[in-house]
């Protein structure tokens, strides 16, 4: 590690802490990367990143499963508010509680369970995966519920793509002894917002207009 990332890791953000800060531009250029060159769709950078970050705390395993249990928790406050004709915010109210309800009783059964479990799972974290489940509650009311879980699942996607990168052993040991590579990847991201040609996505929806144009 370098001298500067020496001294901050003796703060109380600790090496790990550090690390996550210098792993943030990464991974949001992997999240503009997906959206401008591959096509797919996320409710936002900010989100993308931040739920990459939650998944560092709560480790692979238990994360997708407070991810599925997010997009199952909406779906049954989605049937309350049908059956019981209720307001949007009372419907955003369910699902967060059932979601913070949720984890902590998932918590207590995978732990009698013996299913692995991180041996410190930062209160951040789920409060990181309650805000989405209220941006997804949010999305499906303004553009659907086929919008809205599409576009959730394709967040989670790149967030768990960026986390498998990021926990990368060569990766981290990379950006800890280089730090200035997280400021490099800014020039990258600039590159990438300049790009104006379809997506891959978008290339293999409209191939066979692109073949007639061709022909």
């Amino acid at each position: 590690m370098t001298n500067i990332v020496t001294l901050l890791s003796n703060t109380g953000l600790g090496t790990e802490g550090v690390y996550i800060l210098l792993a943030i531009p990464i991974i949001a250029a992997i999240a503009v990367m997906a959206k401008q060159i591959i096509g797919l769709k996320s409710f936002n950078i900010y989100t993308t990143a931040l739920t990459s970050v939650a998944f560092i705390s709560t480790g692979l395993l238990y994360g997708i499963l407070i991810a599925v249990y997010i997009l199952l928790a909406d779906i049954i406050a989605q049937f309350l508010i049908q059956v019981l004709n209720l307001h949007h915010n009372a419907k955003v109210a369910i699902s967060l509680s059932l979601v913070s309800l949720g984890t902590l009783i998932s918590i207590y059964f995978f732990t009698r369970l013996g299913v692995p479990m991180p041996q410190k799972i930062s209160i951040y974290a789920i409060v990181l995966f309650v805000i989405i489940a209220e941006i997804l509650s949010s999305t499906k009311i303004k553009k659907g519920g086929e919008y809205g879980n599409s576009v959730y699942i394709q967040t989670i996607l790149i967030s768990l793509i960026s986390y498998g990168i990021i926990s990368i052993p060569f990766i981290k040991e990379l950006i800890l002894s280089y730090p200035i590579i997280s400021l490099v990847i800014i020039i990258l991201d600039i590159l990438m917002g300049r790009i104006t040609t379809l997506r891959i996505i978008e290339y293999y929806r409209f191939r066979n207009i692109i073949k007639e144009k061709a022909s």
